[in-house]
């Protein structure tokens, strides 16, 4: 298509019935499909969302994935797209029926703006600790799961880093944004639901060192970064959280999801000794992260 303004980004991973859920909503966008494009990349390694999108959505362009991570897969989608914006979701978000239009009537009324982010917002009340979405009523936080970019700044900066293979890669881009000078704009109706996903606690726990380790190559990648987390602010967060999060809603949630809870609860712990103990050199650090 010449001159396409929009091209939607899903990345997936065996999910085909949140996919589906989610391009339903998609096909009932108020605005005109025929002036999209929708790219979904799946990391799909036994069953892929091809068969899916083919006999449902056959207006929807599939790729195969690169299959390192969320960043590696969303840069794979931003390869192929041909849109002056790109516009991203995740398979489990519900865009609002408005979605599309909001976001084109933020580019025409601000044509100095390069990164626009849209609400973010729950289905219901939080029944349980275990329970995660990101959420963004407000603004400034930009989750990966409704933001739009133009084409040219995203790969100014270099997309996603493929570096992030967990946690943290939306995190990090938004931060790099931000530090460049390039300032967001807030579209509260442009807006996406994003059910409760209920993580599972043991699972969590076992594998909370990916969750730090992210965290952790997250604040070295910059000085200032690296210099504002320092052993008082993991103490402070880690108290923060404990008073206003875990014992607040306790009762609430009637301890369910405890163990998720209380794990996060201690990588804030264990990053505290980290950044206390650290007698490494910044530039030391820095220089041990590009070396990955």
């Amino acid at each position: 298509m010449k001159n396409l303004k929009f091209s939607v980004i899903i990345p997936t991973c065996h999910r085909n019935e949140l996919l589906a859920e989610c391009l339903e909503k998609l096909s009932k966008q108020d605005y005109s499909l025929d002036q999209i494009e929708i790219i979904v990349t799946d990391d799909g390694k036994v069953s892929t969302a091809k068969p899916m999108l083919d006999s449902y959505f056959p207006f929807v362009k599939w790729t195969k994935g690169a299959g390192s991570g969320p960043a590696a897969n969303r840069n794979n989608g931003a390869r192929i797209a041909k849109g002056q914006w790109l516009i991203f979701t995740d398979d489990d978000c519900q865009p609002d029926p408005c979605w599309i239009e909001e976001y084109e009537k933020a580019v025409e009324s601000n044509p100095g703006t390069k990164v626009f982010e849209g609400r973010t917002y729950p289905d219901k009340s939080k029944m349980a600790f275990n329970e995660v979405a990101p959420i963004n009523e407000t603004g400034g936080h930009m989750p990966s799961c409704n933001f739009m970019i133009s084409r040219e700044l995203y790969w100014d900066l270099g997309g996603f880093d493929e570096n992030f293979k967990f946690y943290f890669e939306d995190m990090d881009f938004s931060y790099r944004i931000k530090s460049l000078g390039f300032s967001t704009l807030f579209l509260p109706k442009a807006a996406v639901c994003h059910p409760w996903r209920k993580v599972d606690a043991i699972s969590f726990w076992k594998n909370r060192k990916f969750y730090k380790e992210s965290y952790w190559k997250f604040i070295i990648k910059d000085e200032e970064l690296f210099r504002s987390h320092n052993s008082l602010f993991f103490l402070k967060q880690f108290t923060k959280d404990l008073v206003f999060d875990t014992f607040k809603n306790l009762f609430r949630y009637r301890a369910k999801g405890l163990i998720y809870n209380l794990s996060h609860r201690m990588i804030h712990l264990e990053l505290f000794f980290r950044t206390l103990l650290n007698s490494t050199p910044y530039k030391d650090l820095k220089k041990g992260l590009l070396l990955e």
